[in-house]
């Protein structure tokens, strides 16, 4: 930008740009929005045939927000990886860009906007001084030619200005976003509380509270007749007895759920190899690489395993369990995966009230991962989980185990 402002010859045009760019920038719109304007007032003050603003997203793509002319029908579906294309070398090199013809560049046949007609292109990246490029905007014509270089150094002048206010629409979308992630966060984990809770409560009242009922009236039975029948007391007490055991075995089970004990003490794949030994299967087999996770993270992976090794038990009818927990350098992968009578995935009906596979799916989500459940009648069920590992959190790997 010269010293003077944007550069423009008329002094008085020159002050409405500036001052519809400050109107713009400081509405702290969205980025499209943004993007919009800015396409208007650059081709404004450019006689192009048409104006674009791309704007760099975490993939690390352009993505076209907002463009005027024959370009505007694209905006929202055009996307330029970074390096590729006119805008994306401009990008990501952090230097304008001319070319008077597409079809004679290899760098204009890799780029989108020659969908809208353009025959030319010249593209300015919008830098930010910490942060580098943070999108490229970007003037074209229908026909081939060159540039004059007072209106690439206007769309430098711009493109400087709006760099800073892009970079704050687009911060302002990754909170917006954080908070949306951190409410359905917060959602999910109320509502696996809930639903742990319920099982909770079901273990208790069908199991343990009725064998406690059962005892108390088989003690009342055995004190009435103490004196007189004797025999039928001791009988009362003995079923009393079992009936106490039966309670405690419930009562470790229920405890159990909460906290599986043996995540504590060896951890996720020694827990899966454990909780595959209590499955009713022909054949079992595990494959677990041994690595550290977080406690929390564990818990929810074995508890997904567990789920679907209840799932194969009641409903698979099936004769192998395959579990796999696998150590890769970006993610770690979980399968369950069994060979019974499968499911019609689409007709399993939602109910809030089944744990099963929408359970799964959500403990995935709480710990950033994706559960995936592929059936089909006749061809069994795999149960695969996937955890992306970010970076400085690659567990390593000490070893592998199998049992069954």
């Amino acid at each position: 930008m010269t010293a003077h402002g944007l550069g423009l010859p008329d002094r008085d045009r020159e002050i409405e740009v500036l001052l519809r760019l400050t109107e713009l920038f400081s509405s702290e719109c969205e980025a499209e929005a943004l993007a919009g304007g800015l396409s208007r007032i650059a081709n404004d003050v450019v006689p192009a045939d048409a104006c674009a603003v791309l704007v760099l997203d975490r993939r690390r793509s352009l993505c076209l927000l907002g463009a005027t002319g024959p370009a505007s029908e694209l905006v929202g579906t055009a996307e330029v990886p970074l390096g590729q294309g006119v805008s994306g070398w401009a990008a990501s090199h952090g230097r304008p860009l001319a070319v008077p013809d597409l079809t004679a560049d290899p760098r204009g046949r890799d780029e989108p906007l020659r969908a809208a007609g353009l025959a030319n292109l010249v593209a300015l990246p919008m830098r930010v001084r910490s942060r580098g490029a943070v999108g490229v905007l970007v003037a074209g014509w229908r026909r081939p030619g060159g540039f004059r270089v007072a209106e690439t150094e206007l769309l430098a002048s711009l493109g400087d200005l709006a760099a800073v206010a892009l970079q704050q629409a687009r911060l302002r979308r990754q909170r917006a976003d954080r908070r949306r992630t951190r409410e359905a966060l917060s959602e999910q984990a109320v509502a696996a509380q809930e639903a742990e809770r319920r099982w909770l409560a079901a273990e208790i009242h069908d199991g343990v509270s009725q064998r406690l009922v059962s005892l108390s009236f088989r003690l009342a039975a055995a004190a009435d007749a103490l004196d007189n029948a004797p025999g039928f007391a001791a009988e009362q007490l003995r079923v009393a007895r079992e009936l106490a055991d039966l309670a405690l075995v419930e009562t470790r089970a229920a405890i159990t759920g909460l906290r599986p004990p043996v995540l504590d003490d060896l951890g996720l794949a020694d827990g899966l190899e454990s909780l595959a030994r209590t499955a009713p299967f022909t054949r079992v087999t595990v494959e677990a690489d041994r690595f550290r996770l977080p406690d929390h993270v564990q818990t929810m992976l074995f508890r997904i395993a567990q789920e679907a090794v209840q799932n194969a038990t009641k409903h698979a009818e099936a004769e192998h369990l395959r579990i796999e927990l696998r150590h890769r350098p970006d993610e770690v992968v979980m399968l369950v995966v069994d060979d019974g009578c499968g499911f019609d995935r689409a007709g399993v009906p939602p109910s809030p009230e089944r744990y099963g596979l929408t359970g799964m799916a959500e403990r995935a989500r709480l710990i950033g991962a994706e559960c995936e459940t592929v059936s089909a009648q006749g061809r069994g069920t795999m149960v695969r989980v996937t955890l992306p590992l970010q970076d400085g959190e690659e567990p390593g790997t000490t070893g592998q185990g199998e049992g069954g």
